[in-house]
């Protein structure tokens, strides 16, 4: 037994425990990434055809409430296209893209977002996320959780031994776990589909309590 062990479980007679949780929490907020790309033989062409959506998807969201601090706009890329043909590479025009991340904070807006990302258009949605706004409480509920269950668990035992707890000695794998989106919009193949419903986040909280066990 390491050191590292032996400094968590006590020499003299005890109880260890793991209590865990799962708190299912429905996200209150999107996170949407995504690309707007032109590719033209004129690299002016494509880069006001690229500026042009932009600002219109940009002054959109504005209209409908979302602050500008929760828009966030890349540089534009700007490269060579290059077409394969003949077992060489030749160089036709230039590709010239640009990502936008939107954070929605108010989902009733999400299908209208998303038809408006249609009727731009952009090329390509890389990433939807939903997330809580509070993760933190949403974590610290999930360890209380966990440690409810974990000194439930300890009473059980120690009535079914036939023993009295003591004091706690230890505590140890307090966390509240990683969000894992369920039948959120990352889950739509559609990215128009009126009929999205955020789905959940799943929190999990885990704790490890060593018990003394009072004679």
């Amino acid at each position: 037994m390491s050191r590292d062990q032996n400094k968590s479980i006590p020499s003299t007679e005890h109880i260890v425990v793991n209590g865990s949780s799962t708190v299912d929490i429905e996200p209150d907020l999107a996170e949407i990434n995504v690309s707007i790309k032109k590719i033209d033989d004129v690299m002016a062409e494509a880069k006001s055809n690229v500026d042009q959506r932009s600002s219109n998807l940009i002054n959109y969201l504005k209209e409908i409430g979302v602050d500008s601090k929760d828009l966030n706009s890349s540089e534009l890329r700007i490269v060579p296209n290059r077409e394969y043909r003949n077992g060489e590479y030749i160089e036709k025009g230039h590709e010239v893209d640009r990502d936008i991340t939107i954070k929605l904070r108010d989902l009733s807006k999400y299908n209208e977002v998303m038809e408006k990302l249609v009727n731009v258009p952009i090329d390509r949605v890389q990433k939807i996320k939903m997330e809580i706004s509070e993760k933190d409480e949403a974590s610290d509920y999930a360890i209380r959780e966990a440690v409810e269950n974990a000194k439930r668990k300890a009473k059980l035992v120690s009535e079914l031994m036939n023993v009295k707890l003591g004091p706690i000695y230890s505590i140890s794998n307090a966390w509240g776990g990683e969000q894992i989106s369920i039948g959120g919009a990352a889950s739509r193949a559609n990215y128009s589909d009126a009929s999205f419903e955020p789905g959940t986040i799943e929190i999990n909280g885990s704790v490890e309590l060593v018990y003394y066990i009072d004679k």
